[in-house]
């Protein structure tokens, strides 16, 4: 099967599926598309240049759907249809969205919770996005790998936002941290995780790790997606450390790093 669809995973976008209720009482499953891939690429693309518009301290970018078929007539679809597509990745969190009626009615839309899952660097049955939003075949049957390359799939206040979606302090702790390295490579589990601990252990988690470290060669720091998709467990007790020498002189040796 191939991995990517518009620069984003297929294997994620087939976990999109449910059944909702419509307005005459009767029911429908929908799921997503090519066609939806397709706009949210648009929405990706565009979204850096977008008018943005701020709700309860959130910024959203401004969209007219009539700009989105003008920009891709290739879908062949009405205005209507477009808002339809753009609320069914509302309903699936891959985007959220806002309705303000202030000197005029503005359709708001900014990225979702769901939105990282399409990004991360987490493995979905042998196939991974990498550090580019590239997404290959891993080593597991792939019988080869992708080399289109789309760095705009993770533009840095894209991830942002998506991450504090999940984890609001987040960026609280990422200041903290000594290695920034791998952000976009911190899956949603491990988000979740974190933002179930609370800031304050964490924080202190950091701050345990940093002490082990006094001495150590920056480049044999652990990078912060290695310390925050779990390495940070071994931090989190107020018992006394052990001797995290050789752990650091073995991550040399292997993918910690």
């Amino acid at each position: 099967m191939k991995c990517s669809i518009e620069g984003f995973s297929q294997e994620y976008a087939l976990t999109f599926k449910k059944t909702i209720e419509m307005s005459n009482g009767k029911t429908k499953t929908i799921k997503l598309d090519c066609t939806d891939l397709v706009i949210l690429r648009w929405f990706v693309d565009f979204y850096p240049r977008m008018t943005k518009m701020t709700v309860d301290g959130r910024s959203y970018a401004l969209l007219t759907h009539k700009k989105l078929i003008d920009d891709i007539p290739l879908l062949d679809i009405s205005k209507r249809a477009a808002a339809e597509r753009m609320q069914k990745l509302v309903e699936f969190g891959i985007l959220d969205y806002q309705l303000k009626k202030d000197g005029g009615t503005f359709s708001l839309y900014d990225f979702g919770k769901n939105y990282i899952g399409f990004v991360s660097k987490e493995i979905v049955n042998g196939c991974r996005s990498n550090v580019e939003g590239v997404v290959g075949q891993t080593t597991e049957g792939a019988v080869g790998q992708t080399t289109y390359k789309d760095k705009s799939i993770i533009d840095k206040s894209i991830i942002d936002k998506s991450i504090n979606n999940i984890c609001p302090f987040f960026e609280n702790l990422w200041k903290e941290y000594p290695n920034k390295k791998g952000k976009n490579k911190i899956s949603k589990k491990a988000l979740k995780e974190i933002n179930s601990i609370g800031e304050e252990k964490m924080l202190n988690a950091i701050e345990r790790y940093k002490k082990s470290i006094v001495g150590t060669e920056a480049k044999f720091i652990k990078h912060g997606s290695t310390f925050f998709n779990g390495d940070y467990v071994d931090y989190l007790s107020d018992e006394p450390l052990e001797d995290k020498i050789t752990e650091v002189y073995d991550e040399r040796y292997g993918e910690m790093l």
